[in-house]
């Protein structure tokens, strides 16, 4: 995968006849090591594959695409982590196809369920599909960083005191509340909103 990606950045590049340290400076990167990404000698990351697709005018997604005219790839990550859900390309565990009509309207990854707070609706081992962001609205799924640990995927239910964090199996996971001073100084950090499971058997 890295050697392909690395072939379609180049081609980019070339189209728009851009030179490799124009690009990189568009990026902020540095020159040698993107010319090391289009050799297909390290794998990026997908924050940083965000900063070569927006110098390039395209999308990651449109860079990791097979070229699908209905639908567009995705990387599945089996956790997320450090506070940041674009992790390297090595971590991707497996691809999900969506629809090509999403491919512009934000960045989107899946993320495999861990654990049997979700159930009965979403099992160990389905995939989620996650829009990134930093807010969802109340009531809503998302991905929630918890003190730079492991994300937790929960229905997030805001008030003026704080945000509590929802399972669907809440006799097993009662539901846990943050005060609006633990998620300043945990901290409690929205990642990304769920937009779809996809189950798996």
């Amino acid at each position: 995968m890295t050697n392909v990606i690395g072939q379609r950045i180049k081609t980019i590049r070339n189209n728009l006849k851009l030179t490799q340290a124009e690009t990189a400076k568009r990026a902020k990167i540095s020159r040698t090591y993107f010319a090391d990404v289009e050799r297909g000698r390290y794998n990026p990351s997908l924050e940083t594959l965000n900063d070569i697709a927006t110098a390039l005018e395209t999308t990651v997604e449109s860079i990791i695409s097979d070229g699908e005219k209905n639908s567009f790839k995705v990387p599945v990550f089996g956790s997320v982590s450090a506070g940041n859900p674009l992790i390297a390309m090595e971590d991707i565990i497996e691809w999900e196809e969506l629809p090509k009509k999403w491919e512009n309207h934000g960045v989107f990854y899946g993320l495999r369920v861990k654990g049997s707070s979700m159930e009965p609706r979403i099992s160990e081992g389905d995939v989620v599909i996650v829009k990134k962001q930093n807010d969802v609205n109340n009531g809503e799924l998302a991905i929630v960083l918890i003190n730079g640990d492991e994300a937790t995927f929960k229905k997030v239910q805001k008030g003026p005191d704080g945000i509590t964090l929802i399972a669907f199996n809440p006799t097993v996971y009662p539901p846990h509340f943050y005060t609006n001073n633990d998620i300043k100084n945990l901290p409690v950090q929205i990642i990304g909103k769920v937009i779809e499971a996809r189950l798996k058997f």
